[in-house]
């Protein structure tokens, strides 16, 4: 099993990082959280993830074809970016304790 990635926007909320694509969450349902394409708006992009969990712990049960080429060098950038800020954080924190 792979790890699920996600990075977090400004805003506090997680996105899904999957294949070169980034979404965002959709739904919550019982048993699956159900993400949408982050550039459902830009490209009419219907393509949807469903995960088991909303952490690193939970699986991909499915997902649907995009009507868009993948940006991995996008996703892979703001990952890279989002994970380096955390180190520093971290790092910061134990110099401090």
């Amino acid at each position: 099993m792979i790890p699920l990635k996600f990075i977090k926007i400004q805003k506090g909320k997680n996105m899904l990082v999957y294949n070169g694509f980034l979404y965002s969450k959709h739904e919550v349902y019982e048993n699956k959280i159900v993400w949408r394409c982050s550039d459902y708006k830009k490209f009419a992009c219907k393509s949807r993830c469903h995960t088991t969990s909303e952490d690193e712990s939970g699986e991909i049960l499915k997902h649907t074809d995009h009507s868009h080429a993948q940006n991995v060098a996008k996703s892979e950038a703001i990952y890279k970016h989002v994970f380096k800020k955390r180190s520093i954080i971290i790092l910061f924190i134990k110099c401090i304790n």
